[in-house]
């Protein structure tokens, strides 16, 4: 589910994901805001936000992590 430059996806048992941002759909001059559960709740749901986080980092797109009790992720 997208709603501007914000992405929910909500898996499980998932080996690999894939997200394709693109110009025209995300305005890069905002940042693209990751939505995570706390750890604990999910493993390493935390740990895998900021890995992604970094690496948009990396090439250059700002990001926005946000970390959220899971029963509030879950709302």
């Amino acid at each position: 589910m997208r709603e501007g430059n914000t992405v929910r996806a909500t898996t499980r048992g998932v080996a690999a994901f894939t997200l394709l941002l693109s110009p025209d759909v995300f305005d890069f001059n905002r940042p693209i805001r990751i939505i995570t559960p706390a750890s604990g709740s999910i493993p390493q749901s935390r740990e895998t936000a900021e890995a992604i986080s970094f690496s948009l980092q990396q090439i250059g797109v700002k990001t926005q992590l946000i970390v959220k009790e899971y029963g509030a992720w879950m709302a």
